[in-house]
């Protein structure tokens, strides 16, 4: 946990490439301030700028940036945050322009999984993922340090500089040494599991939609869960509680507009999802339409890219019990436009609306996959 986070004042930054976009780039940014307020950081102020593309030096346009440096300076700002993913060299003059800590939304993501993080694996996978992300950065920063003492080859800030690159490889070398036995672990249990022909559910999709609760009311658990996201970063088992032969597994949750990269560094995580017989995409229905629908899309293409049988997805919305009769009507006729019917369902699991027809769709839907997918 980084308490440096805590209680510090925040500019949020955010460059729409598209000018005709005026509605999905709020839906982002919205996004991108709830996770901000999860890390209790104070939002101050956003900043947004239109632009086809960013510049090279500072993302944003540079009358743009010396414009948030006066706000830095007005409104006590501590960090500044971007929507945007950061290259090392923008991220880099952007830290020494403005004097202040510069993160992206990555940085963000991967501070929630750190504090959701209870197990040494989590942690392992949080640590390999982040200096993987970072070691451009790192060697830029590195390479600057040394550069005044790298007169000629073999002096000693040639040493210094990789040396110090080194202790960053000799790190990640390791880390994914003790990774490579979980792996293992994992797979060798997956084919066990196929093995005694128990088929697999994993209730997989957004934080903050049910996923927990729906495991929890399906197997008779009653694993914590919260509206904070990432509160579940070790996949949970559980045979069902109406038929022991089903195995109903609880996974990470994902975030709209998420880096595959990031969530591919939960790489066991994502082997629970590929190899499931049958996936509950989970979206909860207490956002309007449009940010439904931008997450359905954005779900769809996370699934797509992990390549995943879309033959085995269910597609299921919860929360209904937050809608009127004449809203959920409006909803209901509006989503099932997006899906096959027979492969979409309505529930709630507070009011145990529409879950004997989950059960009804996930034995009419299940089937199995022999063989084991690793991601490449």
């Amino acid at each position: 946990m980084n308490p440096f986070l805590d209680g510090k004042r925040a500019l949020i930054c955010f460059l729409k490439k598209n000018p005709h976009d005026h509605k999905i780039y709020k839906l982002k940014l919205d996004e991108l301030k709830n996770l901000v307020k999860s890390l209790n950081i104070i939002i101050v102020d956003t900043v947004v700028q239109t632009r086809l593309k960013p510049t090279s030096n500072y993302y944003l346009g540079k009358g743009r940036v010396m414009a948030v440096k006066e706000q830095i300076k007005e409104n006590k700002i501590d960090l500044i945050i971007f929507y945007n993913r950061l290259s090392s060299k923008q991220r880099l003059n952007l830290n020494r322009f403005l004097e202040v800590p510069v993160l992206d939304r990555n940085d963000i993501i991967f501070e929630l999984f750190r504090r959701g993080a209870s197990d040494k694996l989590s942690l392992l996978q949080i640590e390999y993922a982040e200096i993987s992300r970072m070691l451009p950065y790192y060697k830029l920063i590195v390479k600057e340090k040394f550069m005044s003492d790298r007169a000629f080859l073999g002096s000693s800030g040639e040493y210094g500089y990789h040396n110090t690159l080194k202790a960053y490889t000799r790190r990640l070398c390791k880390i994914k040494g003790e990774m490579d036995d979980y792996f293992q672990d994992k797979l060798s249990q997956i084919e066990k599991r196929k093995a005694l022909n128990k088929p697999s559910v994993c209730i997989s999709g957004y934080y903050n939609a049910g996923k927990t609760t729906l495991f929890n009311f399906l197997t008779g658990e009653s694993k914590e869960a919260s509206s904070k996201p990432f509160t579940t970063l070790v996949s949970k088992y559980q045979t069902c509680k109406l038929d022991k032969d089903i195995l109903f597994i609880d996974t990470i949750g994902f975030v709209a507009d998420m880096d595959l990269n990031v969530l591919k560094s939960f790489t066991l995580n994502m082997l629970d999802i590929m190899n499931a017989d049958l996936i509950l995409f989970t979206v909860g229905l207490d956002d309007d339409l449009e940010a439904i629908k931008f997450k359905i899309q954005q779900g769809f293409e996370i699934y797509r890219e992990l390549r995943i049988d879309f033959n085995k997805i269910l597609l299921v919305f919860t929360k209904t019990d937050l809608l009127g009769i004449e809203a959920f009507k409006n909803y209901k006729s509006a989503l099932t436009e997006l899906y096959p019917p027979d492969k979409t369902i309505f529930i709630s699991v507070l009011n145990r609306f529409g879950l004997p027809d989950l059960m009804d769709k996930i034995k009419c839907n299940l089937r199995t996959h022999g063989n084991c997918i690793e991601i490449i």
